[in-house]
């Protein structure tokens, strides 16, 4: 393997633990810098599940909604670092951004492995590598142009996790270990069907197997790309594709049954079943074009090329990107997720695209010209395809540009004060996991990723019934609400302790010391935890 190609993937893995780096460099007595810096709501409820290894256990429950929960075989990845942090009492997020970095490495170690597969050429596989590794789209000129208004729609490709390669390196370890595992699988089927050998159909299947673990959609793509890939070699060759079918199937059935695992799994809990009706729709058509800019145009100019001249790997990248990005429109709660990784094939066809045109630009008058006044037409070549892939980063170096001196200047969201921190000691050291905490949507969030402890309410899709229970939340920390509807609802869920902080004091005027079903047992500065009584009478 050339020393580039790992050199150039501890650059990107570095840049994105920069402003990581800087967070924890921020950090005071008064302040500690909380780990996460994009989609903080989901970033604790990895280190929540986390915390469940460090407890000894390998069955999920969610600790956001306070019903029993038998737990399942999920997220067994990161219940897997809990556990090597309680084997090696490491901290918590030193383990978890490690993982983040590691499989950010094997990521595009195994896109550049992938790329060679595809596209044969060697410069090729390494200019489609660059696009995957730092591309992104045009949301840096959007906001220049036409800046995202409150509670609008920014350009995907400043928070859109599922479809780039940089922002899943820069955020969650387990996105990238999926995609690496996706390519594995398509990258077997690929390899049998040129040259069929028992081992390429074992590492298919146990790859899809264990990439629809982390990512349960999946499937569906696999699926999809596999059928349409080989409904095409079937026209043009005339034939039934023998091959490609037994390559294909290993996917399916891998995918397949742990789909359908955890299928039955959420139907037969109620909490997980509820968690099935999240939302995660698909930015619109006009913001997706935005956020992939320039790759759009060069992976079109790729794919009809590869299509015209009838190669079948590039075939194969064309069906993945026109599959994912249909399905990711189809009318489904989830149907972002369809886009999972999509970027990977986006960019390989965006290099092709890259090279034909500059190939053709070096044809033009113009470069002829230039060259004939003593610059080599292969630098100018090589200039104009740098200049290209430059631009196309230019969203990703904004994006770590503001992160930096936002968590620099201790933005108030991604630091906890010290008062809160002892509190969340307080009580891992002093509850149990029969106990519930109720705080508010955001203190929700956060107590399960510093305690394993359980709470009412705390994230958008885990917690059942969340919009109701935050207004449940809202309407206990407020003043005018009765105590009779208070410790009725302790009592319906079971609450043991009640968590009053600076966000709970924002709800109302609602002053738990005030009143006798409320026992205080904790107090670190401006942060409380009462012992609730909700079987008294108030």
């Amino acid at each position: 393997m050339q020393w580039r190609i790992i050199l150039l993937a501890l650059v990107v893995v570095g840049a994105s633990t920069i402003p990581y780096v800087v967070g924890w460099a921020a950090q005071t007595k008064a302040h500690v810098f909380g780990g996460f810096i994009i989609d903080l709501d989901d970033s604790n409820s990895y280190l929540a599940v986390m915390q469940q290894g460090m407890r000894g256990d390998w069955r999920f429950v969610s600790l956001y909604s306070p019903e029993p929960q038998r737990g399942i075989w999920m997220y067994t990845f990161y219940i897997l670092l809990g556990h090597v942090v309680r084997l090696t009492a490491l901290p918590p997020l030193l383990v978890y951004h490690s993982a983040r970095a590691v499989c950010g490495i094997l990521l595009l170690v195994t896109i550049h492995e992938f790329a060679r597969l595809c596209l044969h050429r060697r410069r090729l596989a390494w200019n489609a590598l660059l696009l995957a590794s730092v591309s992104s789209g045009l949301g840096w000129l959007r906001e220049i142009i036409l800046p995202s208004v409150p509670g609008g729609v920014s350009p995907p490709d400043l928070w859109f996790l599922d479809g780039y390669t940089f922002l899943a390196i820069f955020t969650f370890p387990h996105y990238a270990l999926a995609w690496t595992l996706l390519l594995a699988a398509f990258g077997s089927a690929l390899s049998y069907r040129r040259t069929p050998k028992p081992q390429c159909l074992l590492l298919g299947g146990g790859a899809a197997f264990l990439a629809t673990a982390l990512h349960p959609t999946l499937p569906v793509v696999i699926g999809t790309v596999v059928a349409t890939y080989g409904m095409l070699l079937w026209i043009a060759d005339g034939q039934f594709p023998v091959r490609w079918a037994v390559a294909g199937a290993p996917l399916v059935l891998g995918g397949g049954s742990m789909a359908g695992y955890l299928w039955s799994a959420f139907n037969n809990d109620p909490v997980l079943e509820s968690w099935g009706h999240a939302v995660m729709a698909t930015p619109a058509f006009h913001h997706m074009l935005w956020g992939y800019g320039l790759l759009i145009p060069l992976a079109a100019v790729g794919g009809l090329d590869m299509v015209r001249r009838r190669n079948c790997h590039g075939v194969f990248l064309t069906v993945w990107a026109t599959a994912a990005l249909l399905l990711g429109y189809v009318p489904f709660n989830m149907q972002r997720r369809f886009l999972e990784g999509i970027h990977i094939p986006i960019s390989l066809l965006a290099a092709i695209g890259l090279r034909r045109s500059v190939l053709s630009l070096a044809q033009s008058r113009l470069v002829q010209t230039v060259a004939g006044l003593g610059y080599p037409r292969r630098r100018a070549v090589w200039l104009t395809q740098s200049v290209v892939i430059a631009l196309t980063a230019v969203t990703n170096l904004y994006l770590l540009c503001s992160a930096i001196v936002t968590v620099g200047s201790r933005f108030p969201e991604f630091f906890h004060s010290r008062a809160e921190v002892n509190t969340f000691e307080w009580i891992d050291n002093h509850l149990t996991d029969k106990d519930i905490v109720l705080a508010s949507y955001g203190t929700g969030n956060i107590i399960p990723a510093w305690t394993a402890q359980r709470v009412f309410v705390g994230h958008w899709a885990e917690s059942a019934q969340c919009p109701e229970r935050k207004r449940l939340v809202a309407a206990f920390f407020s003043d005018t609400t009765s105590d009779r509807h208070r410790v009725a609802l302790l009592g319906r869920y079971g609450i043991s302790h009640v968590y009053f902080g600076e966000r709970e004091k924002s709800l109302g005027g609602f002053d738990p010391s005030s009143v006798s079903y409320l026992r205080e047992v904790c107090t670190f500065g401006e942060a409380t935890v009462y012992e609730a009584n909700w079987g008294e009478d108030p």
